[in-house]
């Protein structure tokens, strides 16, 4: 179903910080927009996973 939203030519969804700004379709399915909320939260989490490295890795320096 992701690969269903994405080709409906919307801006990728990124995590916080990101440039791109969610776009919701008034279209959208409840499952489209569950979809599309899931995949938001699993991008915030690899970008949190992502600072956390960061985080240990300057404490070893």
């Amino acid at each position: 179903m992701a690969a269903a939203v994405r080709a409906r030519g919307r801006p990728a969804r990124r995590g916080p910080g990101s440039t791109h700004a969610a776009v919701h379709d008034p279209g959208d399915t409840d499952e489209d927009r569950e979809v599309v909320e899931n995949l938001e939260l699993l991008e915030s989490l690899d970008a949190a996973s992502d600072l956390e490295v960061l985080l240990e890795l300057a404490e070893e320096k």
